[in-house]
């Protein structure tokens, strides 16, 4: 009789003992796997003050700072995604000013060489180590016989059969003057042997270019082909 006594006892502790320790587990492990699949909402509702109950005390609080982490997180990168979005557009604009500047510099580069085609003038530019870094197609064709595209980048050495050493040193020795700012543009004629073979004095205004700091950078000359009133000029025998 004490044995079956004692045996229900046993039976009844167990059940007792597995429905406030078992269920209460359950649930917390039940919110635990939820709040693993992404469920910051996930919450315990406390059913007792002892371990069981500090256990789910300290789940929710976790979630809670959890969930408040999260919320921040969100908000700092919906901040740095704002941030993002309008440096890109401000790029978008410069990049869009940038583009039309380009154009409107190449339709003024082009201009510009329609102009100095345009003109009569026989014009060329050298830089200070006398190599030829622009012209218009007149100075190209009548003096040098090669097209415009040709002569950027080559020297008066470069074309023995048109500037003698002599005509060389000459030029050479007027550029450096410009170039060390000893005169300010220089005023003289000049006959040479052309492309096509016919001796023509040149007329030349030789100028500095300076660049943006001031310093002279290329000489530009502007040559008018005089040959004609020099040979009228010549005495009739």
């Amino acid at each position: 009789l004490f044995m079956g006594a004692g045996t229900a006892l046993a039976l009844l502790f167990s059940w007792l003992l597995s429905g406030h320790l078992m269920r209460p587990l359950a649930r917390l492990n039940e919110q635990m796997r939820a709040a693993a699949r992404g469920n910051f909402n996930a919450r315990v509702v406390p059913e007792s003050t002892d371990e069981l109950g500090e256990m789910s005390e300290n789940f929710n609080r976790l979630m809670l700072n959890m969930t408040e982490q999260a919320y921040s997180l969100e908000k700092i990168v919906d901040r740095r995604t704002d941030e993002y979005r309008e440096q890109i557009e401000r790029l978008q604009i410069l990049t869009r000013e940038c583009q039309a500047s380009e154009k409107v510099a190449s339709d003024k580069v082009v201009m510009f060489f329609d102009l100095l085609d345009s003109m009569p003038n026989l014009i060329c530019y050298r830089s200070r180590d006398g190599r030829f870094t622009g012209c218009n197609e007149a100075y190209a064709r009548v003096v040098l016989g090669v097209p415009r595209h040709a002569v950027v980048g080559r020297t008066l050495n470069d074309f023995p059969d048109i500037f003698s050493q002599e005509i060389i040193n000459n030029i050479s020795d007027k550029d450096a003057k410009l170039f060390s700012g000893q005169t300010e543009h220089i005023c003289d004629s000049l006959t040479v042997k052309c492309a096509d073979g016919a001796m023509r004095t040149f007329c030349r205004t030789i100028a500095p270019v300076r660049d943006a700091q001031g310093d002279v950078n290329n000489v530009v000359v502007v040559a008018t082909d005089i040959s004609m009133y020099m040979d009228a000029s010549k005495p009739v025998n």
